[in-house]
């Protein structure tokens, strides 16, 4: 969480958020709507996300494909009970390195109890922070850059 509030301060430091966060009010609404709509964009399967991090069960996957060339994405099986479970999954959230992964072998896999479709593999408090990072650079940063290059485009 310190990481993302250093971030966030660097950046609107280092693009001058004075002029950016004017008080006009055309220029606030367009700022909420869009972190708004970003939010529920980037933010929608972080509530899952921190279920699964904070109360999620630890079991192992095995690896049965991969595809590196398609943002990392790998595609494991678990087993829950006498139930199989699937998924596709970027790797290269949460400490995994596609490359490194080969098909057959087994890989962390964290689910809930309570919903087994709902998991994830690699390192659970990393996946957590890094999808927690990526939602809020790009709930509030996005918009704050838009209104940036939009200030910076009116004083030419």
């Amino acid at each position: 969480m310190i990481k993302i509030v250093i971030t966030a301060v660097c950046f609107f430091s280092a693009f001058g958020a004075a002029h950016i966060l004017i008080p006009t009010e055309r220029y606030v609404t367009f700022y909420f709507v869009a972190a708004t709509l970003l939010a529920l964009a980037f933010g929608r399967d972080l509530p899952d996300s921190y279920r699964i991090q904070k109360d999620g069960i630890v079991t192992n996957g095995i690896v049965r494909n991969t595809d590196c060339a398609n943002h990392g994405h790998i595609t494991y099986d678990f087993q829950v009970g006498n139930q199989s479970y699937s998924k596709t999954e970027s790797a290269s959230i949460g400490g995994l390195n596609c490359n490194d992964i080969h098909v057959g072998m087994d890989v962390p896999v964290r689910y809930l109890a309570t919903s087994p479709d709902l998991s994830f593999s690699g390192n659970a408090h990393q996946r957590y922070s890094e999808k927690l990072e990526i939602a809020v650079l790009g709930t509030f940063g996005f918009p704050a850059l838009m209104l940036f290059f939009y200030f910076r485009k009116m004083r030419q």
